[in-house]
């Protein structure tokens, strides 16, 4: 877990915690240095927290040691007006996910990011064709991946499942995430 509010101050806490069993909740990196956290998954895959840092006019991917607080930053995004939600999940395979969504254009895509020999993120997949709007992150488990569907309003419509991403075999610009 990253950030939240402390209930006794109301001050934004900028921690990485780390539950386990039997061993409960550690704090693994205290008072780390991101404006806002907007959004952080943990891959498997590689070891890595993944986090999504909003600025005011801007998006910056960073993945980090759990452990070591060594931290590598992956790109940077102007902030659009186009994508209004964005979550990071983990796929079935332990890959990080990005996932933009519109409350305008009422639909969400995904992008399967990679990071390429020179540190910078990428999409190697993106599923962008009839995946419905969402306010909350994806839910992936063994058999399928899916997003709870909100209406214009805000309202929970139906949850809307896929076995398998769609998409291309050829990398994308994760710019198109942020406009």
């Amino acid at each position: 877990m990253i950030g939240g509010l402390d209930v006794t101050t109301n001050q934004e806490l900028r921690d990485v915690h780390l539950w386990r069993p039997y061993v409960g909740w550690s704090t693994i990196i205290p008072s780390i240095a991101f404006a806002k956290a907007k959004t952080a998954t943990f891959s498997p895959a590689d070891g890595q927290l993944w986090i999504l840092e909003q600025r005011n006019s801007s998006y910056s991917l960073f993945r980090m040691s759990p452990w070591t607080g060594i931290t590598q930053a992956l790109g940077t995004w102007t902030r659009g007006t186009t994508w209004d939600q964005h979550f990071l999940a983990v796929d079935r395979d332990g890959q990080v996910l990005l996932v933009a969504s519109s409350r305008t254009n009422q639909q969400s895509k995904f992008g399967r990011i990679r990071v390429n020999t020179s540190g910078n993120a990428y999409a190697s997949q993106i599923d962008a064709d009839s995946i419905p709007y969402t306010t909350s992150g994806p839910i992936v488990d063994k058999d399928e991946y899916g997003v709870i569907v909100r209406d214009e309003t805000g309202a929970v419509t139906s949850v809307f499942r896929r076995a398998n991403l769609l998409g291309g075999t050829g990398t994308f610009s994760l710019s198109s995430f942020f406009q």
